[in-house]
């Protein structure tokens, strides 16, 4: 278990390496109201935008709003790092335990419903797959129903109506991943959500490389390596240790001695394990 006065000082000294003082951040948490008027956007990316903005401010007093936004199931893409599909109310989820995380305080709400995000590369056959299963006549009736779900409650961007429209299909079969559990009041997490963030990690990058683990709970949360073109790859789960190495890892590159980085990958990376040394078990892989 992390004691609440190390979570404190760890997040104070990201906030120091981000240039924002602790009377900044007290302000952000408390002394005035966010605009939380984007979380009745009505198209679903819009309403993400708005928690994507909410928890890069850390707006704690959005938290009775937020807890309101996990029954938010109208589904929207990701192109970024692993392009999926997933549901507005599971990024509410992050957000909420983000905050609850960054002010050190325990989960005090819960059960909640998670579920599983889908690769946006599969889920569109992964639906055709599901349709063929059923009768004509029941076909016809839950496309129509997901379309007008998409047209009414979901409102995606043009480029995203089929992927959108897939998932959708899913969600009325039940062929989404989904489960009502409750958060551990330290980690703030529930087990499906341990569970994604472990297999994203899971398998062995290529070496040489680090391995970057909890300290006490080894648990696997990112790795480090070069990719064939001699660039250095930022490899972290979505855990919330995931993202905090991944920002300390990016402030190393950033402020590393002239060269550090630049020359042999065994050195490179035994230089960056021993500054990420006191957050986490790191282990080089040569």
């Amino acid at each position: 278990m992390i004691d609440a006065d190390d979570k404190r000082k760890r997040f104070l000294e990201r906030l120091a390496r981000a240039g924002i003082t602790e009377q900044q951040w007290a302000r952000a948490r408390g002394e005035y109201a966010p605009d939380l008027s984007g979380l009745d956007a009505p198209a679903a990316h819009q309403r993400l935008r708005a928690l994507q903005e909410i928890g890069a401010q850390l707006h704690f007093a959005a938290v009775p709003r937020l807890q309101s936004m996990l029954a938010d199931d109208a589904p929207v893409v990701a192109r970024a790092r692993r392009p999926i599909v997933f549901e507005v109310g599971m990024f509410a989820l992050t957000v909420l335990q983000r905050l609850y995380r960054a002010a050190g305080r325990q989960a005090d709400f819960g059960p909640v419903r998670v579920a599983k995000a889908a690769n946006l590369v599969d889920v569109e056959g992964l639906a055709e797959f599901a349709l063929g299963e059923l009768t004509p006549e029941r076909r016809t009736d839950v496309v129509a129903r997901a379309e007008q779900d998409v047209a009414d409650l979901i409102r995606p961007p043009a480029e995203d109506v089929k992927p959108v429209l897939a998932y959708r299909i899913l969600q009325l079969l039940g062929r989404i991943d989904s489960r009502v559990e409750d958060l551990d009041p330290d980690t703030c997490l529930t087990p499906l959500q341990e569970e994604i963030f472990a297999s994203q990690v899971a398998s062995e990058r290529p070496r040489p490389c680090i391995r970057i683990r909890t300290l006490g709970a080894d648990r696997t949360v990112g790795w480090v390596f070069r990719d064939p073109r001699g660039e250095w790859v930022v490899d972290v789960s979505d855990h919330p240790l995931g993202q905090d190495a991944h920002d300390d890892i990016r402030w190393f590159m950033d402020h590393a001695p002239a060269g550090a980085t630049s020359g042999d990958s065994t050195v490179a990376l035994k230089a960056l394990s021993e500054f990420l040394g006191k957050n986490f078990t790191v282990d080089i892989l040569a």
